[in-house]
């Protein structure tokens, strides 16, 4: 807050009386408006009006203005009074006076005569109406004035600066109250000083300020010569005022300066003459001299206002009646002395009393060489300064650490503000020299005024006075601080905690005190106003608070884990707590009770079954800024506690939380003394531990596959069932999805029943997996078939076919990972209460093993994979032609052969099972003889016999036959075959055997051996068939070794063809 000393004229009632005189020019007609921003009441509702105006940059706004007349006795008197002779026509020739009578007359109108009801008043300027024309007395708390009605008066108000009249009254009582009426009263008022207004009919009496007589002390005279010959210029001259001759004189201009003549006997210059400039403070009449501009033209109190004439005719000639400048040849003018403004200016050069600011005035004369005028003027040693306040505050109690408080221009407080901070604030006063010269030892007391006005509409205030001094503190346009006493909650109003919801403010009343160096331009008083300045001020408005919660858990040793208590457990829980203040701070050092309350429900009916408190006390120390969260832990729970052995019980448990004050004084921060979170339904603030369902929750798995047979070389099907868990009426267990997986191996054998892989089984493939969908386990379990030759992952494999002997065995399980993430809804009656538990299937299934199998099931889960065989047969004869080579083949159509198990390689005892298989040859001479089942690794031995042929062909003699081998090796499709004959004709017969590629077996990797087999056989033909004269000398050695005579030898092939079943099983979906 800056406030310029140059602006410290503002009136202050019971300081000064300022009136004001209104005239004749200055009326209007009796119906002229006025009446704009105030209102005007009359006792008898007259007709005739007074315009109120407020004199320069003063307003009247909230101000009452009354009227009252003035009569002819009230008029005598106060000339009386005035010891000036009155005029006839009383009291309307008072406002045809000179200026100066009429100040005079105005300020002794006995107003105490007319003071008990006024006539009429207004509020604010406007047309005030008044019931009568004539004179009329016109006073507010700012002064008074005469009017004549109807016209226009110039009255006294405040400042229009922003300050508001109740700031202004305020003030003025503040002020009488501490002075106690010793200092300011009217005794200590020097004089009023009245300054004509030329041009109308107004003249404004202004006071000057008030002296202190405590010291005499002056200013150094070498301080003030500025001028000894060492400044020289021309002058010029300026308007003429007065009359002819010794009757009137010039204003005239010299270094820019208006200076006036001093020896009016002298001739006055023409312009352009050189003057010289000197000081000369040796001579008795300076005082006067002084006086005599003070109050002259020119002066700070001049008593002539704008009447510019005046001022410069009763100056000239009152410097020229002072020096004696009139002598016999200059006889001073008698009607000179006798007109007003002489005899006014002249009374007020000899009074008695030292104006303010008089010593600090140096009088520069100035000098020619050419015998003209010389001439005078005043130059105003005055030192020029400024305020500005800062309010501050500490939280330490004054140790200095002050910081400075106040408001933000966003409306925020700053750290250090009164809301918010412990104890003590102070105000510091910033005193600057803007200009002027040096100040001494002046010294000036203080009032520091501490204010709170509350919501209520309460008002609270408390002052401190300080004086100050400049000297020794301050240079030229330096600046000096002076910090009032520290103020506490106390001070103010009694209380150890500033006032809520309150706006608390500095203000400050200065006046010089000492005033040694004479040279400052004012000594107050000077009022600073802190309610609006940002700088000073603190609207005191309590704080809400929230309060956020999360419970927090720790195990054994005191670590914090992440996860919630469990059943049975020894872990502790606590609330940690983030209390925020949401509109201002919370001040350092109040005190907070935290109640924890842990509930229990054990039965799920949402009511605590049991709870334990604890409640801890906390200092907010350093203060809490609003928006930022407070964090604390309240002290930890354990199960017993609650009052449970053993750990911790099914159930949900959850924090309440209040935070409280014991009384406002703990914590006057707050809006109101507590503040509670409940935690039931905040997810933050409970944990529930489950209860034990009545059976194991975890899914299970169960398959069998659909034969545990087979020797086609193809996987079989497979059911899977799966269990969540084993669902009844009273347990159930919904929502979730599961996933099944599997893998198909092979093993030479069986291997043990268990959870453990064979290390001999090969992997044949991972299974696509069988989804179960929480609609198919809804009712608890649900079986899918898996359907291999459907499956693209065993088809990449190549696993579909072609599996060559051995055991095939399913593995299927459940992964943990396939379960997360998901919702499970666990159903279960307890008693008469049925139970419905909501729970994610991570702790649900938290217990789980990663994966859940039926593991190696043999019995169950396993298909013994044996081998078959298909042995075809192509009989064919060949004749010999008569250039030696074999003609082509001749079929032996409609030839019978046999077929028969037996149980060794010589064909000689069929096995105790076997059955004779009978072909009749096609007329191409093929058949097949029924697919043979052969286990995994054996070997055995087949007879073949013809019982009858056709001509020309022969059977074998002597009852001679075939015989087949067959050999399966373990883990390969098919047989090993080997065919020979019991005779040489019959061995002589097998031309060839030859079977299919099967490829590798997808289970033991190993090549396959055929399944399809081609046997080729011939056949003797009649005699006397000619041989061939270029046969190979093999066919030549078995027809001499077979056939003693002419032979015909005939080949004899077989085919193998492998039939397979294709079955299709269709897979279950819900």
């Amino acid at each position: 807050m800056q406030v310029s000393w140059k602006k410290h004229l503002r009136p202050i009632a019971a300081l000064v009386a300022l009136f004001t005189v209104g005239g004749l020019f200055g009326a209007v007609s009796a119906n002229a408006s006025g009446t704009t921003g105030g209102t005007t009441s009359s006792t008898t509702g007259g007709g005739y009006s007074i315009t109120v105006k407020p004199y320069d940059d003063f307003t009247l706004k909230g101000v009452v203005t009354t009227a009252r007349p003035v009569t002819e006795q009230m008029a005598e008197a106060a000339y009386k009074k005035a010891g000036i002779t009155a005029p006839s026509g009383l009291p309307d020739s008072i406002m045809k006076a000179d200026m100066a009578t009429q100040a005079t007359i105005a300020s002794f109108i006995d107003v105490s005569s007319i003071a008990e009801m006024p006539t009429a008043q207004r509020t604010g300027a406007g047309r005030l109406t008044v019931p009568s024309k004539g004179v009329w007395y016109l006073s507010n708390q700012f002064g008074f004035t005469l009017a004549k009605a109807p016209g226009t008066a110039y009255i006294n108000g405040y400042a229009d600066d922003g300050t508001s009249l109740a700031e202004v009254t305020e003030l003025t009582e503040k002020v009488v109250q501490t002075n106690g009426g010793t200092t300011n009263t009217g005794d200590s008022i020097a004089d009023t000083t009245a300054s004509a207004m030329n041009g109308d009919t107004r003249v404004t009496l202004r006071p000057a300020v008030a002296v202190n007589r405590t010291s005499k002390a002056k200013v150094s005279q070498a301080a003030y010569e500025t001028y000894n010959y060492n400044v020289s210029g021309p002058i010029t001259v300026g308007e003429r005022y007065g009359g002819s001759g010794d009757r009137g004189t010039h204003i005239f201009w010299w270094q820019g300066r208006a200076v006036l003549c001093q020896n009016p006997q002298r001739d006055v210059p023409p312009s352009n003459v050189t003057y010289t400039a000197h000081t000369d403070h040796g001579l008795d009449t300076w005082v006067e001299i002084k006086r005599a501009f003070y109050y002259g033209f020119g002066g700070p109190a001049n008593i002539f206002g704008n009447n510019t004439a005046a001022a410069v005719l009763a100056t000239h000639f009152v410097v020229a009646e002072i020096f004696n400048e009139f002598d016999h040849q200059h006889n001073f003018p008698s009607d000179v002395k006798n007109n007003w403004w002489f005899t006014a200016l002249w009374n007020k050069v000899h009074d008695k009393a030292e104006p303010y600011g008089l010593e600090s005035m140096e009088m520069v004369q100035l000098a020619n060489n050419r015998g003209y005028q010389w001439m005078i003027f005043p130059i105003y040693h005055y030192y020029d300064a400024s305020f500005s306040t800062q309010a501050q505050t500490t939280g330490d109690n004054g140790s200095g650490n002050w910081i400075n408080g106040g408001t933000t221009a966003d409306g925020k407080f700053t750290y250090g503000a009164i809301d918010h901070d412990t104890n003590h604030v102070r105000d510091v006063l910033n005193l600057h020299v803007t200009s002027g010269i040096k100040p001494s030892e002046d010294t000036f007391k203080v009032e520091f005024w501490l204010s709170a006005d509350t919501a209520d509409g309460k008002h609270y205030a408390v002052k401190k006075t300080k004086t100050g001094q400049f000297g020794g503190q301050i240079n030229d346009n330096g600046t000096t601080s002076i910090a009032s006493d520290e103020f506490t909650p106390q001070d103010l109003w009694g209380k150890s905690y500033w006032p809520n919801d309150a706006t608390l403010y500095f203000d400050e009343n200065i006046w010089m005190d000492n005033y040694y160096s004479r040279a400052a331009k004012s000594q107050g008083p000077w009022s600073l106003r802190g309610k609006t300045n940002k700088s000073e001020s603190w609207f005191r408005k309590p704080t809400d608070l929230t309060v956020a919660t999360e419970a927090r858990y720790y195990d054994a040793n005191g670590n914090r884990v992440l996860a919630s208590p469990t059943l049975n457990g020894t872990q502790s829980v606590l609330d940690h707590l983030l209390i925020t203040p949401t509109q201002q701070w919370v001040r350092s050092n109040e005190t907070l009770t935290y109640t924890v309350i842990l509930n229990y429900d054990d039965d799920g009916n949402g009511k605590a079954d049991a709870s334990a408190t604890k409640t801890k006390t906390e200092s907010t120390s350093g203060g809490w800024a609003n928006g930022q969260a407070h964090e604390a832990d309240s002290d930890r729970f354990t199960a017993s506690d609650l009052g449970l052995k053993d750990g911790w019980k099914p159930g949900t448990y959850w924090f309440d939380v209040t935070v409280s004050r014991s009384d406002i004084a703990a914590a006057p921060s707050l809006t109101k003394d507590s503040y509670t979170h409940e935690g039931k339904d905040d997810a933050k603030e409970k944990f529930s531990i489950p209860p034990k369902p009545p059976v194991n929750a975890l899914p299970s798995v169960s398959t069998k596959v659909t034969t545990g047979a087979a020797r086609d070389g193809r996987p079989v099907k497979d059911r899977v069932t799966v269990v969540m868990p084993v669902n009844r009426t009273d347990f159930k267990v919904t929502g979730v999805t599961v996933k099944a997986r599997g893998r198909l191996y092979w093993s030479p054998d069986k291997g043990a029943e268990g959870k453990t892989i064979p290390a001999n089984a090969r992997k044949i493939a991972d299974l696509t997996p069988l989804t179960f969908t929480s609609d198919m386990l809804a009712d608890g379990s649900e079986t899918l078939t898996y359907d291999p030759l459907t499956d693209n992952a065993l088809k990449a494999a190549g696993a579909q076919a072609h599996l060559g002997t051995g055991y095939y065995t399913y593995v299927w399980r459940l992964d943990k990972s396939d379960l997360e993430g998901q919702t499970a809804t666990l159903t279960w009656s307890l008693g008469a209460a049925k139970i419905t538990r909501t729970e994610t299937t991570d702790t649900l299934f938290q217990n789980m093993d990663s994966t859940v199998s039926d593991g190696w099931k043999p019995g169950a889960e396993q298909t013994g994979m044996t081998a078959v065989w298909t042995p075809a047969i192509l009989k064919v004869g060949h004749v010999g032609q008569a250039d030696g080579k074999w003609m082509d083949g001749r079929p032996a159509a409609n030839a019978i052969l046999n077929m028969v198990e037996t149980t060794d390689a010589t064909g000689r005892t069929p096995t105790a099972t076997a059955q004779t298989s009978q072909i009749q040859l096609k007329t191409d001479g093929t058949g097949v003889f029924p697919t043979q089942a052969i286990g995994m690794g054996e070997t055995r031995y087949y007879k073949v016999w013809e019982s009858q042929v056709g001509k020309p062909f022969n059977k074998p003699k002597n009852g001679a036959y075939w015989m087949v081998t067959a050999k399966q090796v373990p883990g390969t499709t098919g047989v090993q075959l080997t065919v020979t004959g019991t005779s040489d004709e019959t061995r002589w017969l097998v031309r060839a055997w030859t079977g299919t590629d099967n490829g590798t077996s997808a289970g033991s990797a190993l090549k396959n051996n055929p399944v399809d087999w081609t046997i080729k056989l011939g056949d003797t033909l009649d005699a006397n068939v000619t041989p061939p004269v270029t046969g190979s000398d093999g066919d030549t050695l078995r027809l001499q070794a077979a056939v003693v005579g002419a032979a015909t030898v005939a080949g004899l092939g077989a085919a193998l063809a492998l039939t397979r079943r294709r079955t299709h099983a269709g897979r279950h979906s819900a």
